[in-house]
């Protein structure tokens, strides 16, 4: 089962590859205006995000954000400056009974690496991110004003699998989330996150809001009224009066 923002982001990455189908494309498109009016005030409503963490990295700064919370669960925005539109995910809060919450994998963040954070219980000191063998890359999380217990960061290597370790100041494990030893394909999120499989802990892209209609803005509500044909990339939406034109335009 994939949720409504994953299904998203999976249809209009699948729309942009070279050689789509235009049918592909328009449905994509159709998603996207449908779900940017319904999705897009959970995704940016907070007036005064709470900064979370910033600092950078090979593309340069970033900054991470807690959103609202979305049914009980707290969410993460990452925002950077480059052309890419800001991602989120919303996860589990931690606690004793779940030492480690929302763990976000962003694979997009920075070349050939994973930019992995997210929330672990106070009583966690340390936090290892498994990779190939028996090699670790351990963080220390920490307490942040604002949020659920601790937050932690670390950027890793793209390992197939995903395997998280939180331990406590005495070297005792407290909770473990992933696998790196799974195989198969998970058939939900759910397993995807108990597998480790990458899928279960990328972020969402937060919907795109500039929509242009021959070069001048138009409200998403309008351009879904009028049925116009869209197309996107990661900065604007471009809608034409029919296929034909949106065809001619690209």
């Amino acid at each position: 089962m994939t949720t409504l923002p994953q299904l998203e982001d999976e249809l209009l990455r699948a729309a942009r590859r070279r050689g789509a189908a235009r049918a592909r494309l328009r449905r994509a498109m159709a998603l996207l205006i449908g779900t940017t009016l319904a999705t897009a005030g959970a995704a940016t409503a907070a007036t005064q995000l709470l900064r979370v963490d910033e600092g950078s990295n090979t593309r340069g700064p970033y900054v991470i954000e807690r959103l609202a919370d979305r049914d009980g669960d707290v969410c993460l925005q990452y925002r950077d400056e480059t052309n890419r539109r800001p991602t989120y995910a919303c996860g589990p809060q931690p606690s004793r009974e779940r030492p480690i919450g929302l763990v976000v994998a962003d694979s997009q963040a920075v070349s050939e690496k994973r930019v992995m954070y997210g929330l672990v219980a106070a009583g966690v000191a340390r936090v290892s991110v498994l990779g190939r063998g028996d090699d670790a890359v351990d963080t220390t999380p920490r307490a942040r004003e604002g949020i659920p217990g601790q937050y932690f960061l670390v950027t890793v290597p793209r390992t197939p699998r995903i395997e998280l370790v939180a331990y406590d100041s005495n070297g005792r494990e407290l909770g473990r989330l992933g696998s790196r030893a799974a195989t198969g394909t998970p058939g939900s999120k759910q397993e995807a996150i108990a597998q480790g499989h990458p899928n279960g802990f990328e972020p969402t892209a937060a919907p795109v809001l500039d929509f242009k209609y021959r070069g001048q803005p138009i409200e998403p509500d309008e351009a879904a009224r009028r049925g116009l044909a869209c197309t996107e990339d990661e900065i604007e939406v471009r809608c034409y009066g029919s296929e034909a034109e949106m065809e001619a335009g690209e």
